[in-house]
């Protein structure tokens, strides 16, 4: 299989979107009208369009105009209207009546010999037009085929922010914008855009992160034996922000949890979860806690770690050995004898020091880490 990069951020490259409106997606801008400011259409290309007849004559149209008539034929006219875009002043505005319309007072077949028509089609006009429109209004005289731009848009995707308030209802404001952005560049970069996908990633996110308010593991304080301990109430150490910590929860000494190396309980006696010592890559003690849940999908365990690590280009696959658990010293829980190297993560808060971080980890890891039985993600 061959693999093809495209570095967008080179110099000389450009970047574009559907709403660039490109002329290779059929889009093309129309202001070649020989008097722009009447309501007619005296557009030359425009004509050509309209007229595509092939190879019928026609004295006002120039070789450019045949060429585009055969080229588009008549099966194709109503496909290529669709989405021109033309520029012409808004109709709705009732102080430019006269200005828009002068020429039926001109032309053989006009009001020039019936005033009173005249007068009662001007009367008509300025009561289905407005005297006041907002000037940001009339100054977007670029038109478009109403239904073909509400087609282009709602292939858009991006979710707004009521949308967000329908989904997490019960999440502050404040908090459902601080990761509106990320969220919705997440699922444009990983994919996640159709509303299958979409509920997945989202539903599951919430479940993960308490609907975007826990970006990060918490602990549970309680009653601690030598392997198990039975939490109580939430530890509110173990919520604070490490971005104002300064620091990965866990590093100063004054910061030992024991809810993380131990076989978790809840006050009744059920069980939650076990130790985070030496599952998941994780090297001891320290690491059970080093490499808590963070992010929108809670990325645990220091082999995750290491493979968003390396996706992000932060640490390279060098740096460490592959699947360095499979040492026969780590099952042995001896460290320092291992020969297979573990990866290095210095800074495990990065995942939670960023909106971006936060949900850009769990786009990664939907996308990148599925269940292998679980045939929705391929």
């Amino acid at each position: 299989m061959t693999v093809l990069w495209a570095d967008l951020n080179a110099p000389g490259t450009y970047k574009f979107s559907d709403a660039d409106f490109l002329p290779q997606f059929g889009w093309n801008c129309y202001d070649d009208d020989s008097n722009p400011s009447d309501q007619r259409c005296d557009s030359p290309k425009l004509k050509a369009l309209l007229r595509a007849q092939g190879d019928q004559p026609d004295p006002d149209r120039n070789k450019d105009d045949v060429k585009l008539s055969k080229r588009l034929g008549d099966k194709d006219v109503a496909r290529a209207l669709r989405r021109t875009i033309c520029k012409f002043p808004s109709e709705w505005d009732r102080t430019t009546i006269s200005q828009r319309y002068h020429w039926l007072n001109e032309m053989e077949y006009g009001f020039k010999d019936h005033p009173d028509d005249w007068k009662r089609f001007e009367n008509h006009l300025k009561a289905i037009t407005f005297e006041k429109l907002p000037q940001a209004y009339l100054d977007a005289q670029w038109h478009f085929h109403p239904t073909e731009f509400i087609k282009l848009f709602r292939k858009c995707g991006w979710l707004d922010q009521n949308t967000f308030a329908r989904i997490y209802p019960k999440t502050q404001d404040s908090i459902r914008e601080k990761y509106r952005i990320a969220l919705n560049t997440a699922m444009r970069k990983y994919r996640i855009v159709t509303p299958l996908r979409q509920s997945h990633f989202l539903g599951q996110g919430a479940v993960e992160s308490g609907s975007l308010n826990d970006m990060q593991e918490k602990s549970m304080s309680g009653t601690a034996e030598a392997v198990r301990i039975f939490g109580e109430k939430i530890n509110p150490a173990s919520a604070k922000s490490e971005a104002d910590l300064g620091h990965w929860y866990g590093k100063d000494a004054g910061e030992n949890d024991p809810w993380f190396r131990l076989e978790k309980y809840n006050s009744k006696g059920i069980r939650i979860t076990g130790s985070y010592s030496w599952v998941n890559g994780n090297c001891g003690d320290e690491d059970a806690i080093k490499f808590r849940g963070r992010g929108f999908k809670q990325l645990t365990g220091r082999s995750n770690y290491a493979d968003y690590w390396t996706y992000r280009g932060w640490i390279n696959l060098d740096d460490f050995s592959k699947n360095w658990w499979d040492d026969q010293q780590y099952k042995l829980r001896n460290v320092k004898l291992m020969t297979l190297k573990p990866a290095e993560i210095v800074t495990p808060q990065e995942v939670t020091i960023s909106p971006y971080n936060c949900i850009d980890s769990g786009g990664w890891y939907m996308i990148f880490c599925p269940p292998e039985s679980d045939t929705f993600y391929r």
